[in-house]
């Protein structure tokens, strides 16, 4: 059965659901974006307040990065075990509590635990959109959709800033904090109220096959088991993801976290225009995360297998990342150094979108949670790494050329594992 053929058979009702569900989860991962960047706003403020040090903020900047990696791992078993939905609402729920948990904290430990907390129920999120969108998109479909969600983290990057600064200055820094909660808990309610998994919205079995499932009851029913998570330890595709996951964000939050110390310090920007010049890069990555699904959907519309469309985009972006990251560490003048930075977020972005995807092209349906949450442990680990490494060999250099030469090595590794390991889908059953 042809895709075209597939897509004709699904109703109008059907089809325009779907995008109803693309919109419930942009707005998910929005949020999301903004509670995890709002102590990065506030980062001043909550400081003098609660008499922080620069090594204490740091403790609590760490908080959130180390507690959203580790809980990657059980999330996704619980994921594929109770269903992406029932995750998705427990999530959120608990998430815009932590978040305003730390818009009440008094002291450091207070507010260290409330970060940890965000982290670990902020975990299910990413991996159960994905689930979600593979219940409702048939595989070479998915592309599109991917894109759209998860560019929702960016726009967030993108939008947080200036809106988080409006609610901080307007409320002060602990009503931003409760109202970020606030909306969470509206969202989730909103999503509670409208989501339906395809099972629940009563399709046809035409219409199950249509988005590529062809039993109207899913397509395997049995439990996902401890077991069944181990086995996917066993197979180069697993390691594949997770250490070209773990290269690629190490790259990313490279940037997200020293963009601003990088154009202080190795072009003298001033504190006033660093914001203004640090949103360039971050609408460049928005781009690179909606370009990634498209691009490879194209791929796949030309003739080229699936897997080999969606391995391609990674693969292109980490070549990309290697480029532009090895230019910015030869030292080039501001307005070259920020075109790189501009195409190393694009690039990266595009990569790491692009993996979602790849996800579901070599993850049995029922195993998309835990393959995904697993990617995202490898791709958290790194990013937590990330900013502790390059802040020890700025301050041991004084400059950043090493660490920007190591995020082009990383980079250029994490192609290499795309390439070399993921060759074939993981197995269904093992």
């Amino acid at each position: 059965m042809t895709t075209e053929n597939s897509s004709a058979q699904l109703s109008p009702r059907a089809a325009r659901y779907r995008w109803v569900v693309i919109v419930l989860l942009i707005l998910n991962s929005v949020i999301n974006s903004l509670d995890r960047h709002s102590l990065a706003i506030a980062n001043p403020l909550i400081a003098q307040e609660l008499g922080l040090s620069p090594s204490e903020m740091g403790f609590l900047l760490s908080a959130f990065l180390w507690a959203y990696a580790f809980a990657q791992l059980p999330s996704g078993y619980l994921i594929d075990r109770f269903g992406p939905r029932k995750m998705i609402r427990c999530s959120i729920v608990l998430w815009s509590l932590s978040q305003m948990a730390g818009g009440i904290s008094r002291s450091l430990g207070q507010f260290f635990a409330a970060r940890l907390a965000l982290g670990l129920f902020e975990a299910p999120n990413a991996p159960s959109a994905a689930a979600v969108l593979a219940k409702w998109f048939p595989r070479d479909k998915r592309g599109l959709p991917i894109s759209l969600v998860f560019s929702g983290g960016q726009l967030g990057a993108l939008l947080g800033p200036p809106l988080l600064t409006v609610l901080m200055l307007t409320f002060g820094w602990r009503s931003m904090f409760l109202i970020c909660g606030v909306t969470g808990l509206v969202i989730v309610a909103n999503f509670a109220w409208m989501y339906r998994d395809p099972q629940q919205f009563g399709l046809s079995r035409e219409e199950f096959a249509a988005i590529g499932d062809g039993n109207p009851e899913g397509a395997d029913n049995r439990r996902f088991s401890f077991a069944d998570w181990k086995g996917m330890f066993r197979h180069r595709t697993m390691w594949g993801l997770v250490l070209g996951f773990a290269g690629q964000n190490y790259v990313q939050w490279l940037f997200l976290t020293w963009l601003p110390g990088y154009l202080q310090k190795a072009h003298h920007v001033s504190i006033a225009h660093t914001g203004v010049l640090a949103s360039i890069p971050t609408l460049f990555g928005y781009l690179g995360a909606l370009a990634a699904g498209t691009a490879s959907d194209r791929l796949i519309g030309s003739g080229m297998p699936v897997l080999s469309a969606r391995r391609l985009v990674p693969v292109c972006g980490m070549i990309g990342v290697t480029v532009c990251a090895g230019g910015l560490a030869m030292g080039p003048g501001l307005a070259v150094s920020l075109a790189l930075v501009s195409g190393t977020l694009f690039f990266s972005n595009l990569a790491g979108t692009g993996c979602w995807a790849l996800v579901t092209a070599i993850a049995p349906q029922r195993a998309i949670g835990t393959v995904g949450s697993v990617m995202n442990f490898g791709g958290f680990t790194g990013a937590a790494l990330a900013p502790i490494v390059t802040g020890i060999l700025v301050e041991r250099t004084g400059s950043f050329v090493l660490s920007l030469a190591i995020g082009g090595v990383m980079a250029a590794l994490a192609g290499v594992f795309y390439a070399g390991l993921i060759r074939k889908p993981l197995p269904a059953d093992d």
